[in-house]
């Protein structure tokens, strides 16, 4: 297993690497071609590679943000695994979670046509807006609803009022999860 302290916690390969190696010791050899799939997305969105939306122009909540927070998710996730704690961490479920955190700050991505201020204006907003985003860009891809819901429940965990009591969670997993993004966030 690779060691962190030869990760590079900027660098989208090193990132995109580990997640991978760690995606196989967990789950075998079960297609992880997925993960490229999202990483690549979210890396063309903070870059302003979509047509809707313009480069990430917030100063924290940047792709080096995103890229720190997901190794923190994939290092939870693999040092729980690595006990024999409950519930365990099924590949759906480390999927959802994977997604969750990539696109869990989204929301400062501004429109194309929005020319005002910077995308640090929808902090209070941006979970809601990470949501929305989610919800049609999962869907174009054949996610069910029942899976878009349960990405939005794990990003409405990182909004900066969210209170993990009053989410309504579904399953034991889901809860653990949130947790898991919240804190890698």
């Amino acid at each position: 297993m690779p060691e962190l302290s030869g990760i590079d916690f900027s660098s989208a390969r090193d990132v995109r690497k580990l997640t991978r190696q760690r995606h196989r010791h967990w789950f075998g050899t079960q297609d992880d071609a997925w993960i490229d799939e999202y990483m690549d997305a979210i890396e063309l969105l903070f870059d302003g590679g979509h047509p809707e939306y313009q480069a990430m122009d917030t100063a924290y909540h940047d792709i080096n943000h995103t890229l720190q927070a997901t190794l923190c998710l994939v290092e939870l996730i693999h040092n729980r695994k690595l006990s024999p704690a409950k519930p365990d961490i099924g590949a759906a479920d480390f999927k959802r979670a994977l997604v969750a955190v990539l696109f869990h700050d989204i929301g400062y991505l501004k429109k194309a046509s929005d020319t005002q201020g910077t995308g640090a204006k929808y902090t209070h907003i941006h979970e809601r807006r990470s949501c929305s985003f989610v919800a049609t860009f999962l869907s174009r891809r054949g996610w069910s609803v029942e899976d878009i819901r349960f990405v939005q429940t794990l990003i409405k965990a990182t909004g900066p009022l969210a209170d993990l009591g009053k989410i309504d969670f579904h399953s034991d997993v889901e809860r653990l999860l949130a947790q898991v993004v919240c804190t890698a966030d």
